[in-house]
């Protein structure tokens, strides 16, 4: 069976400010970490640029470029890759970076 993803470029950040992220998930690439997840708002999965703030109680992120994320709903458990311990990996990131709000 083939799976196709739509992929787009993302617009500039002066243009989106703010976008929602379904079905999300934390993940490292290239030395940093980065939010993964379905984006409504273009209709296609994104991988985010470095993920500079990580608020799990408002369930809000702001990546590299400044651009702001709603986390809509838990982040994904389930898919290619995809592992259970996502809660504790999350907690683990948090405190690491100290991205959590204090």
């Amino acid at each position: 069976m083939d799976i196709i993803l739509r992929t787009k470029t993302a617009p500039p950040v002066g243009e989106q400010p703010h976008a929602h992220l379904e079905y999300w998930r934390v993940r490292e690439h290239a030395a940093n970490w980065h939010l993964y997840g379905f984006c409504p708002e273009l209709g296609c999965f994104r991988r985010t640029t470095p993920v500079h703030l990580l608020d799990l109680s408002r369930q809000l992120a702001v990546t590299a470029s400044g651009r702001q994320y709603q986390l809509v709903g838990p982040p994904a458990t389930r898919g290619p890759g995809l592992d259970s311990g996502i809660d504790d990996q999350l907690r683990t990131i948090a405190a690491y970076y100290a991205l959590r709000k204090r």
